[in-house]
């Protein structure tokens, strides 16, 4: 806006409607920016927005047409996010002298960046109180004040324990600063999004090729090798603390060498042994005709349970409910009852997570992190099938479930196997998790461990 209006006034063209509607002062200032030697995206960037621009015009103040819509506007080329390589990482952390406390406090920055995908914001409002030494977890709060949990390497650990009790006590010289932020600096004053980058900065001078370090970079780095390493998108999604997998399918870059080994790996005319192997997979997954669908278990029939449901359209899990009220003390597992079972296709899994809200609101959490339900869990002859949830209560006071609150979220997601798979096939499975002959549901105690 400001351009166009400096353009205007340098070609004494009135601002009057009559004049702003003429094609050929948005050609004419086109040229202006391209005289002022700027890159093609600049001049497509500020070509939209008066585009944008005229549309309000015409809108609200009576212009007819919109002169910037005559101007084609090249489709940006995407550009694939620098990534900083897992050898360079290496490098850095080797290079970084332990001994000196701030370099110790600045490979600790290094390494949780790089190991927990963490945005700089979360990073500098990490605390003391949100690492779980006994779960090898820290609570991270993220954008829109959505919480997860991630877990930490224990070496990554023991480095924080010793920072905490050796390290940062001594720059919390100033007694009248009193938080319980991780990462200061001398002062003892937390450090900020600026500290941060500008330590990231003095590190990446110690990188065989220069290359310039920042926070974004190594989140992109860590979603990069989780993938080129096998993990699911959806749970680096999780770990990222993303709403939609779209935007975690920017955050990811597979690398040629990747690309290759899965090219030579899975083509047809680098392995036809393999292909046939594959094609009997897939007649396998045609000939499975079971259904997807949720029942009620016969011992919570006529109890008014609900089926779990998706809540919209885009949705990917189904809502677990609770099937009756239920007591979770603190520091305990309660397998808490959902009164249904579910049937889908042999080379399906549901896979039960728990709902995002419950570890903020009520200190739940599940106590398997992820649980897996096979096909064959469904109609056993133990439980018939019948979905527990187990939840821990890492809270200092008890937990009240309430029936028909949502506790769970379930997702369905194919699987595959070897090559060589020997599975017995022909074993029934008798049991499974969950069964009890008893009214009173199994109740494990669990020891959390001093932080």
């Amino acid at each position: 806006m400001k351009d166009f209006k400096t353009f205007l006034t340098s070609k004494k063209i009135s601002f009057e409607r009559e004049s702003l509607s003429q094609e050929k002062h948005a050609r004419s200032f086109v040229s202006y920016l391209s005289s002022q030697k700027l890159k093609n995206i600049s001049i497509m960037r500020k070509i939209s927005v008066l585009r944008t621009f005229y549309n309000f015009l015409i809108e609200r103040h009576g212009f007819i047409n919109n002169i910037f819509k005559a101007i084609p506007i090249k489709k940006i080329p995407k550009k694939l996010p620098k990534i900083i390589s897992e050898e360079d990482i290496q490098t850095l952390l080797d290079s970084i002298d332990l001994s000196k406390e701030l370099d110790y406090r600045n490979y600790l920055i290094l390494d949780l960046l790089y190991s927990c995908g963490l945005r700089v914001s979360e990073l500098i409002k990490l605390k003391i109180e949100d690492i779980y030494f006994s779960n090898t977890q820290l609570l991270i709060y993220g954008k829109g004040r959505k919480v997860r949990y991630l877990p930490v390497h224990e070496s990554l650990l023991s480095m924080l324990k010793h920072y905490i009790a050796n390290i940062r006590n001594k720059m919390m010289t100033n007694k009248t600063l009193k938080h319980d932020f991780l990462l200061v600096n001398y002062k003892g004053t937390p450090l900020t999004e600026r500290g941060i980058r500008m330590i990231l900065n003095e590190l990446s001078l110690k990188t065989a090729n220069k290359i310039k370090l920042y926070p974004h970079m190594l989140r992109h780095a860590f979603a990069t090798i989780l993938l080129n390493n096998g993990a699911d998108l959806r749970v680096v999604q999780e770990l990222l603390g993303h709403n939609s997998l779209k935007t975690t399918q920017t955050y990811t870059f597979v690398s040629n060498n990747v690309l290759k080994n899965k090219f030579i790996s899975n083509h047809p005319r680098n392995n036809y042994k393999k292909r046939k192997n594959h094609i009997k997979k897939e007649n396998y997954q045609m000939n499975n005709k079971k259904k997807c669908v949720f029942e009620v278990v016969s011992a919570f029939q006529n109890q008014q349970i609900n089926l779990p449901q998706r809540q919209t359209n885009y949705s990917a899990g189904y809502d677990l409910e609770a099937a009756e009220n239920m007591e979770i003390p603190s520091q305990q597992v309660v397998l808490v009852p959902t009164g249904v079972k579910a049937s889908f296709p042999n080379h399906q899994v549901l896979l039960i997570y728990v709902r995002s809200s419950l570890p903020l609101k009520k200190g739940l959490m599940l106590a398997n992190n992820v649980g897996v339900i096979d096909s064959d869990y469904y109609n056993n002859e133990k439980n018939e099938g019948h979905i527990f949830i187990p939840l821990y209560n890492f809270s200092d006071q008890t937990v009240i479930i309430e029936k028909h609150e949502r506790i769970a979220q379930g997702l369905f997601q194919d699987f595959y196997v070897t090559d060589d798979d020997h599975a017995k096939t022909k074993k029934t499975r008798k049991s499974g998790f969950g069964s009890t002959n008893e009214k009173k549901l199994k109740k494990t105690n669990i020891i959390n461990d001093k932080k």
